[in-house]
Formats: C-alpha cells, sequence, structure tokens
C-alpha cells in the first residue's frame, strides 16, 4: 500500500466519521426540537429555519434516513480504517517482539478498537451531546445534508419505514411523522404556577388559569344536582 493510499484512506476515516456526525446530530437534534419552535423560527427566519421545518414535518422519514446513514458511512469506516491503522500498527508491535503469528492478527484487532472508538467518541458521542445542548443552532446546520441525503434514498428508507410501521401496527401502536407539542393538563399547571413565581405572568392571571385547568378534571355532577333531587316551591306559594 502506497503513502498516497494511506493518506486517502485516512482522509476519507476523517470525513465518514464527520458524515456519521452529521446524521446522528440531525437525529437528536430534531427529535429534541418541539413542533411551536420550529414553525415560529420558520416565520420569522431564513431559509435554513424552512429547512428544519421541512424535516420535522417528516421526522420518521428523516430519522429512517439517518440511521441508514449512520449505518453506511460507519460499515464505509471500517473498511477504509481498519487495514490501514493495521498497517500503520504492524512495524511498532513487531518491534515490540511480538511473535510473527501474532502481529498481522494483534494489529487487526486494535485497528477494530481504534477506528471503533474513533467513530463512536467523535462521530457520535460528540455529535449527540451537540445536539442536545444547542437542537436549534444545530439543526440549522445539519438539516439541510439530512434532508438531501434521504431525498437521494427514499425508495431504500420507505422500505425501511414501512417494515418499521408494520411491526408497530401488529403491536397497536400508531406510527407518527413528528412529534407531538401537545402539553397535559399537569405539565401546563407547573408551567404557570412556575410562571408565577419568576414574576413573568400575573399573580391573578396564574390563579385563573390554575383553577380552569383543574376544573377540566371534574364532571357535571360534582356541581348540578340532578332533577329528581331538586325540591322547589310554586311560585305562588
Amino acid at each position: 500500500m502506497s503513502a498516497i493510499s494511506i493518506v486517502l484512506s485516512l482522509l476519507g476515516f476523517v470525513l465518514l466519521t464527520l458524515g456519521t456526525a452529521v446524521f446522528v446530530a440531525a437525529e437528536f437534534s430534531l427529535t429534541a426540537l418541539e413542533r411551536s419552535t420550529v414553525d415560529a423560527n420558520a416565520r420569522t427566519g431564513g431559509s435554513r429555519d424552512r429547512m428544519v421545518q421541512r424535516a420535522h414535518r417528516t421526522l420518521s422519514f428523516q430519522l429512517s434516513g439517518a440511521q441508514i446513514g449512520i449505518s453506511i458511512t460507519t460499515l464505509i469506516t471500517g473498511y477504509l480504517a481498519e487495514p490501514v491503522i493495521a498497517r500503520l500498527l504492524a512495524p511498532a508491535l513487531d518491534a515490540a517482539g511480538l511473535p510473527a503469528g501474532w502481529v498481522e492478527g494483534s494489529a487487526l484487532a486494535l485497528a477494530l478498537l481504534i477506528a471503533t472508538s474513533v467513530s463512536m467518541v467523535f462521530g457520535e458521542l460528540v455529535a449527540q451531546y451537540l445536539a442536545v445542548a444547542v437542537p436549534l443552532s444545530t439543526a440549522r446546520v445539519v438539516a439541510g445534508p439530512q434532508v438531501l441525503f434521504s431525498a437521494a434514498f427514499t425508495p431504500l428508507i420507505r422500505l425501511t419505514n414501512g417494515v418499521a410501521n408494520w411491526v408497530l401496527k401488529r403491536f397497536g401502536f400508531e406510527p407518527a411523522d413528528e412529534l407531538s407539542s401537545a402539553r397535559s393538563p399537569k405539565e401546563l399547571i407547573s408551567l404557570v404556577r412556575t410562571s408565577a413565581q419568576q414574576g413573568s405572568l400575573d399573580q391573578a392571571t396564574a390563579i385563573l388559569v390554575d383553577r380552569s385547568l383543574q376544573f377540566g378534571g371534574r364532571n357535571a355532577e360534582e356541581f348540578m344536582t340532578p332533577r329528581s333531587k331538586v325540591e322547589s316551591l310554586d311560585a305562588d306559594a
């Protein structure tokens, strides 16, 4: 293997790891965003915000595309990087006094460990933590490449999506293309009380909203008397 081949293979390893990071970041940033935030930014922002909205509205499709992208880049990464790294490690293992019959196998094992570790740390964990920490900013960067990749691999994505949806339906779950942004009454009550404590919501308004939300959990029979139990007087009595 020539020096040029080694350099090109290592460069490919770096680019593929970056590609894995893009797909991982797209997956986590899109799922971390709420629909209301995405729609608001799309109305007031630029083309990147509209691209984020486009990706978010077809979430299950984009997640399938991201998974396929991660699988492709990691597989090619192993194919390119392991032989090159093993070739670079072999002389060092030989010089360390390792038996000749063990050098090749040990070099390949170490190469696999190194390539997998680099891909996992820089291609997955770093991208994942970044996407969770700043989902909107991350989504603005990666949504475009993610949408383009998904468009290019539409047939394969539709196939995998169809199989996944079929499995979900067999277990009684209804697949969804985007995350629900609805809040439960308990979450809304907590949000109202927190806002009142921080001073961002008027106390009287907070009490009214709080009571209104709690009122929704009651039945009419708790406040009304059945007609059969009503005692009345004649108007002329």
